[in-house]
């Protein structure tokens, strides 16, 4: 629980907290979302930070976290993660998404020709990875990586939004990377790629 909460009070002051139920007639009982919602100002004092943390029978966290400006694209962006969280379904057996994942993960082919979406389409399959299957640090590896390329081609084209978005993605890496196996030799080059981050414009 420390470390998932963590990530939201890293980034935000907390202003608002709430417990969530979504009534979704279409799912059982037991597998409608639940959880805790916080939102706050962000310690930039520029954005607004909001997480959903939903929790499952079996009390397992899984946090969501947006940081998002004032302005209505940033209200859009939270009316959409809103929607997203109300149509997942809770359950306490992993084993048929950590399967379908695999196969995805599986089907990825990139290269230097790769085109953008591609690479954003690969980045979901190893969120999605990460969040079924939290316990291998190559998934965090290759998904901090993978950022770090969107990252220097957003740059390039001056796409702010994959920017940010990659930039996040990246740090939440390493925090979680390290917290796998902080003794892993790859480790060091998610806090390069950290490093490089401070140094960005």
């Amino acid at each position: 629980m420390e470390r998932q909460l963590k990530g939201f009070f890293e980034k935000a002051e907390l202003k608002k907290a709430a417990w969530f139920d979504v009534e979704n007639e279409a799912l059982p009982r037991d597998a409608r979302p639940q959880g805790l919602y916080f939102s706050g100002l962000g310690k930039n004092e520029k954005t607004w930070i909001e997480a959903y943390f939903l929790v499952n029978s079996k009390m397992a966290i899984q946090g969501v976290i947006l940081e998002r400006s004032y302005d209505q694209k940033g209200i859009e962006a939270s009316e959409t993660l809103q929607k997203v969280i109300g149509s997942q379904r809770l359950v306490d057996d992993l084993l048929a998404p950590r399967t379908w994942v695999n196969s995805q993960i599986a089907k990825v082919r990139l290269t230097d020709k790769s085109t953008t979406a591609e690479m954003i389409q690969a980045q979901a399959f190893l969120l999605s990875k990460v969040s079924v299957d939290p316990k291998t640090f190559e998934s965090f590896y290759h998904l901090g990586g993978l950022s770090m390329t969107l990252f220097e081609r957003a740059k390039k084209t001056h796409e702010i939004e994959l920017t940010s978005t990659s930039k996040q993605t990246i740090l939440s890496t390493y925090q979680f990377g390290e917290d796998v196996n902080p003794k892993h030799p790859k480790l060091k080059e998610l806090e390069l790629f950290r490093a490089q981050l401070k140094k960005a414009p």
